[in-house]
């Protein structure tokens, strides 16, 4: 019997030990040690940015969660207004407008539990000045005033120099404001408010339980029985301290119960209210970023694929030699994923050591614009530093795999000669995905368009990218002939040469320009986006208004924050300044219409539209009456439909649409979808935002 013939794949006695590999893996990476250094610094940077993010973000929520808690352990119970509807001005404890709560629900509260400790409290929105008169800016933290709590148990605050304020000229500032200002005892600051302004001297200083400042909110306390800057007729919140607290919450609950508009809410029911409503913030930091630590992971995978293809296509003799000699397809894959999982996990030990710092440099910078909830000690879960370890070897060897099965996949004499030229260009089912995704980005780019969806646009933009991902090598072909012949004519020999290197490996080519294309199309979409929402709210503005002249409030700071009311004789004041010809006012009242809370314009109709063309599709705005209301026409409705308001002092009416504009209307804030006459608002509590005037001087 004739002995076997050996296979053309493998001789005999040739097997190469794993061994023997794992030294070949390691010579490789230090004779091409540059290029995987270029690429460890990528996986470095995409997962220092990545740790960085997730250490912040469990340091902001974790530090904000666990000092809530402490600065508000002594509180078992809270009487608030219950829920109305719509944005609140950021009181806190709530994200949503509440009713009013009169004050003589604090000796309600006394009288129903005896023995009790009862605090009320009034928190509303302030603007802080300089000795000079210039305006302290927050750091985009909520300017507020509050009254100060003499019980040190159900206050949240803790005086750190000097006392509590006993005057109406007496306040007591937060020590990052103070710090901020290098305010100390004795210095003088200017507060106002919609009700009184003052130049306050400070009495003490305070600090927030074991952080630096109130979550959200820069405070400045003032006594509610006699300062000036707070209604002492209305509260915020009644904070109630005693020993048998369930009994304390039957008893509340009982004493209000013919009140709809009180609610009582148990102490540990309102801190979780305040940890969700501080994390909310810090949600939206932490979302922000990881959506660019996610980008950074992308555009470092694209690196890390062509570093490999690069390498493998170069060792294609190396590759075929080994083969030749023995080596299975196996020993070939694992060899070049070998190199990837030890660039990876070097990587990414740099990578979470240079997050751990870069979360520290993050931090103090958000601590710098009064955005950091961050005490002193910052948390480091395990979590946040195993996953992003993980996730950096993952990308790195799952970037490698495909250029790693294409080695192993090539026969030993096939990978003999020239391999260079890459023939995905010619991939049947590439071509019809690429043709589909095409047709599905520009379906949805056009309804995104006609029907002003953000639906359609992000599916729009999702196929794009996978346009960008999957027909990358065909994009490339169609478009380098063209390109190849301008190069050739406008840069000669390089030109013609850059055009057949282009051409010569369309898939690494195209891979290569993703990670631009992508920051391109970043760039173009956040500078879109910013220019659409200034450039269009602006110009709708200005195309409308007719007045030349036009006062609005001081904002209170803050991506949230509120806006001061004007006083009410502002309108009066500008009516009877020399050289203002005609002048109205635009008042805001907050109401629930038809179930959705939201703002409604309250406006003195001809001479609102003598100032300002709110541009009416049908209707008048001029001819506004008693139980008549204009709405804009995103509401969807028309004229001759009923609209039900309830206002938040409880006035109720139903008012028939008469007009509806197509124009934003100029108010400081959110601008208001509903208008209605003076003589639709008898009763309702109004604040004045905006007044407009024509002056002689146009």
């Amino acid at each position: 019997m004739s002995a076997p013939r050996p296979s053309p794949a493998r001789l005999p006695g040739l097997d190469i030990p794993n061994v023997t590999m794992r030294t070949i893996t390691r010579k490789g990476l230090l004779r091409h040690r540059a290029r995987f250094a270029l690429t460890a610094v990528a996986v470095a940077m995409s997962v220092a940015f990545f740790t960085a993010v997730l250490l912040l973000t469990s340091s902001l929520n974790g530090t904000a969660t666990r000092d809530i808690a402490a600065a508000n352990a002594g509180v078992e119970a809270v009487v608030r207004g219950a829920v109305f509807g719509g944005d609140s001005d950021g009181g806190p404890g709530s994200e949503q407008t509440r009713y009013a709560l009169p004050a003589v629900s604090v000796d309600q509260v006394r009288t129903a539990v005896p023995g009790a400790t009862v605090e009320g409290v009034v928190s509303v929105p302030a603007t802080f000045t300089t000795t000079d008169g210039d305006l302290i800016d927050t750091s985009g933290l909520r300017a507020r005033v509050e009254t100060w709590t003499a019980d040190a148990d159900l206050n949240t605050h803790r005086l750190i120099a000097g006392r509590a304020p006993q005057s109406a000229a007496e306040v007591v500032v937060e020590r990052r404001l103070a710090t901020q200002q290098r305010l100390t005892v004795g210095s003088t600051i200017g507060v106002a408010t919609d009700r009184a302004a003052v130049a306050a001297v400070v009495s003490g200083i305070a600090e927030f339980a074991t952080v630096a400042g109130s979550p959200r909110a820069s405070l400045v306390f003032v006594s509610r029985a006699q300062s000036p800057l707070v209604d002492p007729e209305v509260l915020d919140r009644v904070l109630v301290r005693s020993r048998d607290t369930g009994a304390t919450l039957a008893t509340l609950r009982s004493t209000f119960t013919e009140s709809p508009t009180v609610v009582v809410t148990a102490g540990e029911d309102y801190v979780a209210e305040l940890q969700r409503d501080a994390t909310r913030q810090t949600s939206f930091i932490s979302s922000f970023l990881t959506f660019f630590a996610v980008i950074a992971l992308i555009a470092g995978t694209t690196i890390i694929y062509n570093t490999f293809v690069i390498s493998v296509q170069q060792r294609t003799k190396e590759i075929a030699m080994l083969r030749a000699i023995g080596t299975g397809r196996r020993q070939v894959l694992r060899s070049v994923l070998g190199e990837a999982a030890l660039i990876g996990v070097v990587a990414s030990v740099i990578g979470v050591l240079a997050g751990l710092l870069l979360s520290r440099v993050m931090a103090a910078l958000f601590k710098a614009l009064g955005l950091s909830f961050l005490s002193t000690a910052a948390s480091y879960p395990l979590t946040s530093l195993l996953i992003p370890f993980v996730v950096g070897i993952l990308v790195t060897v799952a970037s490698a795999l495909m250029p790693a099965r294409r080695a192993a996949s090539v026969a030993p004499m096939a990978a003999l000669r020239d391999q260079a030229v890459d023939s995905s260009r010619r991939s049947r089912p590439r071509t019809i995905a690429t043709m589909a995704l095409m047709a599905a980005t520009a379906i949805g780019a056009v309804a995104a368009l006609a029907a002003g969806s953000g639906t359609y646009g992000l599916l729009a933009t999702g196929s794009g990218l996978l346009v960008l991902i999957i027909g990358g090598p065909l994009l490339v072909t169609a478009t380098s002939s063209t390109l190849g012949r301008v190069a050739a004519r406008l840069g000669g020999e390089p030109g013609r040469i850059a055009n057949v290197n282009l051409a010569r490996n369309p898939r690494r080519s195209a891979s290569t320009s993703f990670s631009l294309s992508l920051g391109l199309a970043l760039i173009v979409m956040f500078t879109a986006i910013a220019s659409s929402i200034s450039g269009g709210v602006a110009g709708d503005i200005r195309a409308g208004l007719r007045a030349d002249t036009v006062l609005a409030p001081i904002s209170t700071s803050g991506p949230t924050g509120a806006l001061l009311a004007m006083p009410d004789g502002t309108r009066a004041e500008v009516a009877g300044t020399a050289g203002v010809t005609a002048s109205t006012a635009l008042e805001i009242a907050t109401a629930i219409v038809d179930g959705d809370g939201t703002s409604i314009g309250i406006i003195d109709p001809p001479a609102f539209a003598a100032l300002y063309d709110a541009h009416p599709s049908a209707g008048t705005i001029a001819e506004l009456r008693a139980g008549q209301i204009a709405v804009d026409e995103s509401t969807k409705l028309d004229i001759g439909d009923p609209v039900t308001v309830q206002f938040s002092n409880g006035a109720a009416r139903t008012l028939i649409v008469t007009a509806v504009f197509t124009r934003s209307v100029p108010a400081p804030d959110n601008s208001p979808r509903y208008l209605i006459g003076h003589e639709a608002a008898v009763g309702v509590d109004a604040a004045t935002v905006a007044v407009f005037a024509s002056t002689d001087r146009r």
